[in-house]
């Protein structure tokens, strides 16, 4: 998969940069995020592009943290997944530290118990994100990978 490669890509990269630990975190966030930020979001959108070949996937935002106190790298990038009239939004957290990658609804979608939309594509998706918050008061995102390898909404 794209987004293991470019984790690793990216670790290899900081580690080399002793993390930017001499720069100060906001400006050492905005230089990583502006070297990195179209390869990261690619290589995301292309594997998510493999399994859902249905719909069209745009970046809505993106973020870039360096937590030195967590020993932690996270990148999370909101996306939009659907068609011209109707998209859900989800978020792809990476944390290349752990390599670990995790999808969920966007909070504009976590409190809805059911899909509101008309396509039954996007209902399957949504379905699937929405298991993160099924149960009350706990929280647990998808891991990434296996959504992608075992979500039942390809065509």
């Amino acid at each position: 998969m794209k987004t293991q490669i470019i984790i690793d890509q990216l670790e290899q990269f900081l580690e080399e940069h002793h993390h930017f630990e001499s720069i100060e975190t906001a400006k050492a966030n905005e230089l990583i995020k502006e070297a990195w930020d179209e390869r990261i979001k690619d290589a995301i959108i292309g594997d998510l592009k493999v399994k859902f070949k249905e719909v069209e996937i745009h970046k809505i935002n993106s973020h870039f943290f360096l937590e030195y106190d967590q020993g932690a790298t996270v990148y999370k990038l909101i996306i939009s997944i659907g068609f011209d009239n109707e998209k859900i939004e989800a978020v792809v957290k990476l944390t290349c530290n752990y390599k670990s990658a995790e999808i969920y609804l966007n909070s504009n979608h976590a409190n809805e118990e059911k899909y509101q939309g008309k396509s039954n594509y996007l209902k399957q998706i949504f379905n699937t994100l929405r298991k993160a918050n099924d149960s009350q008061g706990y929280f647990s995102p998808l891991n990434f990978y296996l959504f992608i390898q075992n979500n039942p909404v390809s065509y």
